[in-house]
């Protein structure tokens, strides 16, 4: 294969992630859901902000020739897509459109899975699939883009932050009746189901649990990249900053009032329950706890 053909072009970036401004002109229920977000969420949101950044400048430090590899290569691809998700996750839940950023996370945190299975192969084969790149298919008269076999099976049974993100996000984003009766009937009771359709209004509970989200992958992303020094420029100071935020953003995550997502096992049965504590729409209201059944 020719030299030219294995060539990493420089890594091309954004200047800077900025949180979305309040949208104006649309309907007062999404206005209403910024407004409310960044008044009582704006903590989450300042470090939200940051570690999108901090992802920006440890890319930004590895631009150089030297750390234009095929290990390189392979990494950014999936971590381009989890920042991507990421970004559009944090724009739908300040309009309100919590229901669609569980599908979102749910990807970020399978896109930053297979980066930490690239880590612990060591990168294993990412230059021999890299080199079959723009193969020309004769069968088929096109240019070859080729797979490359990744497990990522780790990731989703494991005990860490990105597991249980990956999970939860799963179960929410997915069709059975239980979450659909949180996404869209919460509301309902013993004496009523009340649905609503295609809502954007504000609601606690679920901004709270998908800035946790957020906060938990922009984490596991900026341990896992400070943990490969082989592949990224990982200067001291940008360590130490990337371990200053993950060190406020575990606080902020252990906030006992905070909304969340617990796994509940169900001793001899496959699927457990999913208990939601501190579940309300507004900041005055009363926290509920709900439990989803499979």
């Amino acid at each position: 294969m020719p030299e030219a053909a294995r060539r990493i072009s420089p890594l091309a970036l954004p200047e800077a992630y900025r949180l979305p401004a309040r949208p104006d002109g649309t309907e007062t229920a999404v206005m209403d859901a910024h407004r409310q977000a960044t008044f009582l969420l704006g903590a989450d949101l300042r470090l939200i902000e940051r570690g999108m950044n901090l992802q920006l400048a440890i890319l930004s430090d590895s631009r150089p020739v030297p750390y234009r590899t095929a290990a390189f290569a392979a990494l950014t691809m999936p971590w381009s897509r989890a920042y991507a998700l990421e970004r559009d996750a944090v724009a739908l839940a300040l309009e309100g459109a919590y229901g669609s950023c569980a599908p979102l996370l749910r990807d970020a945190a399978e896109a930053i899975a297979v980066q930490t299975e690239l880590k612990r192969t060591r990168f294993a084969g990412a230059e021999a699939w890299l080199a079959g790149v723009g193969e020309p298919d004769e069968e088929r008269h096109g240019s070859l883009l080729p797979g490359f076999a990744i497990d990522v099976s780790a990731a989703e049974t494991g005990e860490g932050e990105l597991a249980r993100v990956l999970r939860a996000a799963s179960m929410a984003a997915g069709m059975a009746p239980s979450a659909n009766l949180l996404q869209v009937a919460s509301d309902s009771n013993r004496q009523r189901i009340a649905v609503t359709f295609g809502e954007r209004a504000f609601h606690l509970g679920w901004a709270e649990i998908t800035f946790g989200w957020l906060l938990a992958l922009i984490g596991t992303q900026l341990e896992l990249a400070t943990g490969l020094t082989d592949v990224l420029n990982i200067t001291p100071d940008r360590a130490a900053e990337c371990v200053a935020w993950r060190t406020e953003a575990a606080g902020r995550l252990g906030r006992g009032e905070r909304c969340r997502f617990e796994e509940a096992p169900i001793q001899g049965a496959a699927a457990g329950d999913w208990i939601v504590h501190n579940f309300r729409r507004g900041g005055s209201g009363s926290p509920r706890r709900i439990v989803l059944r499979a």
